[in-house]
């Protein structure tokens, strides 16, 4: 198997899992008797907004739907005063004490309701490959807008010198990436594995054991 074969089989694997999931998530919420009455989590971060904004397009013509901002919750109920870009950030005794708290939050208007619909027919008819969370908005950016950060990363790590595992940097990069460019974002692993590649077929990066799984490969960077 050469590399562009390589890379081809990681692209589909990716996709693969991603229609998977999108599949038994779409099903899950389909399958919510209309009584019911539902609470939709949101985060800080890109695909918790899209994920409301696709939830809504499925569930428009339920009239009890809230939706629970963690951030605001965080504030609000638990006294907190800073902000919460993921669910797994918040203990699930205070997820519980959130829960409790916010079924007193008013339903979803209907005018909300078609607002965000909007939103996720613009998003899902735009063609744009990576969305970034920032200044409480979703920004579409370029596919190697992570690239120059990447390299950056793979120099303080010793990526110069030296050969790293890709779990190394593409840690580094997750850990960091949200506290140095001011912006969250839940990137997986996989689309940072995906970057590297290309830069490995371009020239930044040359790397051994390529085809060793749960990225175990090892890069350094090309001077």
């Amino acid at each position: 198997m050469d590399f562009k074969k390589s890379e081809l089989s990681s692209q589909r694997l990716l996709r693969e899992r991603f229609f998977s999931s999108f599949l038994k998530f779409t099903e899950e919420v389909r399958s919510i008797p209309k009584e019911n009455k539902i609470a939709i989590w949101k985060s800080k971060n890109t695909e918790s907004y899209l994920g409301l904004c696709f939830a809504l397009s499925i569930l428009g013509d339920r009239d009890q739907i809230r939706v629970i901002d963690l951030s605001e919750a965080n504030r609000k109920i638990l006294q907190k005063n800073y902000e919460i870009r993921f669910a797994g950030e918040v203990s699930p005794e205070d997820l519980e004490r959130i829960r409790k708290a916010s079924e007193k939050n008013e339903y979803l208007s209907e005018e909300m309701k078609m607002n965000l619909i909007k939103k996720w027919q613009f998003f899902s008819e735009s063609k744009d490959i990576l969305r970034i969370w920032k200044d409480d908005q979703v920004h579409s950016i370029p596919e190697d807008y992570y690239d120059d950060f990447i390299v950056a990363y793979a120099k303080k790590i010793g990526a110069e010198k030296d050969f790293y595992t890709a779990t190394k940097l593409i840690g580094s990069v997750l850990y960091h990436s949200a506290n140095d460019l001011s912006e969250s974002h839940t990137s997986c692993d996989a689309f940072f594995d995906y970057r590297i590649r290309i830069l490995i077929k371009r020239g930044v990066f040359e790397a051994q054991d390529i085809f060793k799984p749960d990225l175990k490969y090892k890069i350094k960077l090309i001077s």
